[in-house]
């Protein structure tokens, strides 16, 4: 049976079909930065605010008719000044002169502005990398040390989440447990 094709002339010649268009493959969302409350900017590399915490919960009853013989006071060991570091996330690109107003790449329109994106896209992901981690604050000393920002995980329970560092109070039981400024530094 004759061959329908020739064999010997596959690839000379023939146009290249490229679309013009660019499949994302690494997709990743940032639920915690995109849910976090933003504000204004901090006054300053370090800010500090209150906190509070409601009373744990207790089961049983009262006799019906005693007198009250005790009282709680939900301010002492419950409220407390937490501080944190502003942090600052950086991602720089660049592009080429003639890249940027000469190249023609398939499914890129602006080569500095995919790169712009995609900077935006970085930090976000740093961001989000950063806040849900157990990384301690620490300031700036001018030198080596950059302002890093206590992510999330090293203000939660009695010990920081990852570090070992005793953040316990004094507190009654069931009071939270707080990083303090004087704990921050």
């Amino acid at each position: 049976m004759p061959l329908l094709t020739e064999p010997n002339l596959s690839g000379r010649g023939k146009r290249e079909d490229l679309m013009d268009m660019i499949a994302l493959v690494d997709a990743k969302d940032t639920p915690f930065t995109s849910m976090a409350r933003k504000g204004s900017k901090p006054g300053n590399m370090y800010f500090r605010w209150q906190a509070d915490q409601n009373p744990g919960v207790t089961v049983g009853g009262v006799v019906d008719g005693t007198d009250v013989t005790s009282y709680s006071n939900f301010v002492v060991g419950y409220r407390k000044e937490l501080a944190n570091y502003a942090q600052i996330f950086r991602q720089t690109v660049r592009v080429s002169k003639l890249t940027q107003d000469i190249a023609d790449v398939a499914g890129i329109r602006d080569e500095l502005s995919d790169n712009i994106a995609k900077a935006i896209i970085a930090i976000k992901r740093s961001m989000e990398a950063t806040f849900t981690s157990d990384q301690l604050g620490q300031p700036d000393n001018g030198t080596t040390n950059p302002y890093l920002t206590a992510g999330v995980q090293a203000w939660i329970g009695g010990d920081n989440i990852g570090t070992g560092l005793n953040i316990g109070t004094t507190a009654p039981v069931g009071a939270p447990s707080f990083i303090t400024p004087a704990k921050l530094s």
